[in-house]
């Protein structure tokens, strides 16, 4: 990684209080604390300032139905056939359609121009989260999650730091992928 990279660090924030009570439970705990980060979402001049949360376990990047409203992107208007997605307890019909994304920082913000985001085509039961996914988002940066022993979001942190340069794994380059070593004629 090269030196100059963009870089912030965040505190966990505390699930909030309509995160299921059940679900809080079943992992154990009364608190749940999670990896969201400031973002400030923008799509033909209409903003909207919000958290987004780092989800390691999502191939993609998904706005919530209701975030699209407020940015005025109406999955009827987007061009293409939905298709469906892969949700919680069923699948979701989805399009696809690109959004700025300013990743927000007290060091200084990181913009993101035409980050494709999925979005569903029907209204979604409210209080979801606009979800960073791995493709493209968590593949641009570097994240690392120090919680430690502790439940206290004051002493759990984590921190984003953008990726300059990929360094593919020797074993997988292109061509050499598990290539048995090359041995001389007879």
């Amino acid at each position: 990684m090269a030196s100059g990279a963009w870089s912030a660090s965040y505190q966990f924030r505390r699930a909030p209080r309509n995160f299921p009570a059940d679900a809080a439970a079943a992992l154990g705990t009364n608190q749940v604390l999670l990896p969201i980060v400031p973002v400030k979402l923008t799509f033909l001049g209409s903003a909207f300032d919000t958290g987004a949360l780092l989800d390691t376990g999502a191939d993609f990047c998904v706005l919530p139905y209701e975030v699209a409203e407020v940015l005025n992107v109406s999955p009827a208007s987007l061009g293409g056939q939905p298709f469906p997605m892969a949700g919680v307890g069923k699948d979701v019909m989805v399009k696809v359609t690109n959004i700025d994304v300013t990743v927000k920082s007290r060091t200084g913000n990181k913009e993101i121009p035409m980050l494709p985001f999925l979005i569903p085509v029907e209204p979604q039961p409210p209080g979801r989260f606009v979800l960073l996914g791995r493709h493209p988002f968590l593949s641009m940066f570097d994240v690392r999650f120090r919680l430690g022993y502790t439940n206290d979001p004051e002493l759990g942190k984590w921190s984003l730091t953008e990726v300059t340069k990929h360094h593919p794994s020797y074993r997988y380059r292109k061509g050499r992928a598990l290539a048995a070593p090359a041995r001389g004629r007879r």
